[in-house]
């Protein structure tokens, strides 16, 4: 087998002219000639030869490489490392360098740093230069420098929340002084939502009381999407229901008939009734 040229080296010694041989046989012989082309440069056999940007290469060993290339970061813990600069746009949005669209994508997880510890957040749209968050309260984008930036298409990357808190956005529905919580978990185009409105005592219930969804359902037929109940301390007593995909309860009759929430349905609300949610859907 004649020798190969390798032509694509910055100048000096070996120089551009130079050849190394490539052997015919079994592993070790090509093990031989690959050593003997990182041995002239001075590198280890494990290393690479990595291009410089103007037409040439240089030496880096595996862990330079890696470091490189982030390849580390992404094997031992699922983020892939992000060396573009990002910038605070909004409490929810990031500014990011042109061509957002071919690198990121909705639903994939995002990490990064603010002067203190890792922040998290899901990719709720991507524009050319700027990514939505989904909202929630556990991290927000603070106007402020955005280092150590990473993503991940991994629902079990290192670090990465099972859920974060929101506070759900009610219509037709006055918290008052009762209690008003939310979790979401986001997995590739899902999303979860789970909460509990506890009735206080300046707590309003309307008639069809609705929630506002964090980020659109992608199916914009009018669906159930999931479990919805109604406790009424004073009688110790729940009903079920359902969530429509357009935020509005439903009770659940003894005739199996599904009928708007009031303040007088599916219970007159008092202090302790509670409503409670778990829902999911494609966005």
């Amino acid at each position: 087998m004649a020798d190969t040229k390798i032509s694509a080296l910055t100048a000096g010694t070996p120089a551009l002219t130079d050849t190394f041989p490539l052997q015919r046989g079994g592993t070790a012989n090509f093990a031989s000639s690959i050593g003997a082309i990182f041995g002239a440069f001075g590198i280890e056999a494990s290393g690479f030869l990595v291009g410089d940007g103007s037409d040439g290469v240089v030496a880096k060993t595996l862990a330079e490489t890696k470091t490189l290339l982030g390849v580390a970061e992404l094997l031992n813990s699922g983020w892939v490392l992000v060396t573009d600069s990002w910038a605070y746009a909004s409490a929810s949005t990031i500014t990011v360098p042109s061509g957002a669209a071919s690198i990121y994508n909705v639903g994939m997880s995002i990490r990064w740093k603010q002067g203190g510890g890792y922040k998290y957040g899901a990719i709720k749209t991507v524009a050319d230069t700027l990514l939505t968050i989904i909202v929630n309260t556990s991290y927000t984008v603070a106007e402020a420098a955005i280092t150590d930036v990473a993503y991940t298409t991994s629902s079990v990357a290192l670090g990465l929340p099972g859920r974060y808190t929101f506070t759900p956005s009610w219509t037709n529905l006055t918290v008052g002084a009762g209690t008003n919580v939310g979790y979401l978990s986001v997995v590739g185009r899902q999303i979860r939502l789970v909460g509990k409105f506890t009735f206080g005592g300046s707590s309003a219930v309307g008639t069809d009381p609705r929630i506002a969804l964090p980020v659109d359902n992608v199916n914009s037929t009018l669906q159930f999407i999931g479990d919805a109940g109604y406790f009424d301390s004073n009688a110790a007593l729940t009903y079920y229901g359902r969530m429509r995909s357009d935020g509005y309860f439903r009770y659940a009759t003894t005739a199996a008939t599904l009928l708007g929430v009031s303040a007088t349905a599916p219970m007159t609300w008092a202090t302790n009734d509670e409503l409670v949610f778990d829902v999911a859907y494609n966005f």
